[in-house]
């Protein structure tokens, strides 16, 4: 087992994923997040522990971010953004989230690798993540360039929230 070249072939999968990131859907992201009231986050699998590492980020932020479908969660409305996380595109969880968010009037956000997927279709924000074709099982490149990408996004939400990680350290879970 040569665990350093399998280690080297992870690390250029996620470059080749992460360098292919448009900064324009991102950007956008960003402030769509920030001009929000409540964020909600959704995935399914592993991509859903993605999407829920994204949601603690936004709180140690400032921000109002809530896991959709968790027991605490409250209804979604005007003003709310949902952003979900899906490679394939295709979760039927997901497609049934937009349509509850759309009629409650909320915003739709995808991060996803199916640009033209019905979830893709169903949000009206797309920022892509060119996954496929790893040499990993499953979605795993997918999910390691969602945490890449969300704790990118985070760096610069830091600075669009004007806050510092003195300020966010102040927000992190005290009941651990």
């Amino acid at each position: 087992m040569d665990f350093a070249e399998h280690s080297r072939a992870i690390i250029s999968e996620l470059e080749a994923v992460i360098s292919g990131v448009g900064a324009g859907p991102a950007a956008e992201l960003a402030q769509t997040i920030v001009s929000a009231r409540r964020v909600f986050v959704a995935g399914c699998g592993r991509t859903g522990l993605m999407a829920r590492a994204f949601a603690m980020r936004l709180v140690h932020l400032g921000l109002t971010a809530h896991v959709a479908g968790d027991s605490t969660s409250p209804a979604i409305g005007e003003g709310d953004l949902l952003v979900m996380c899906s490679g394939s595109g295709e979760k039927q969880t997901l497609l049934s989230f937009a349509g509850q968010a759309k009629a409650s009037g909320a915003r739709c956000a995808v991060v996803t690798a199916s640009a033209g997927s019905p979830i893709a279709s169903a949000a009206e924000l797309v920022v892509l993540l060119d996954a496929k074709n790893s040499r990993q099982f499953g979605g795993s490149l997918f999910e390691q360039s969602l945490l890449i990408f969300f704790d990118a996004l985070v760096m610069a939400l830091t600075l669009l929230c004007g806050t510092n990680h003195d300020e966010m350290a102040l927000r992190h879970a005290n009941l651990e």
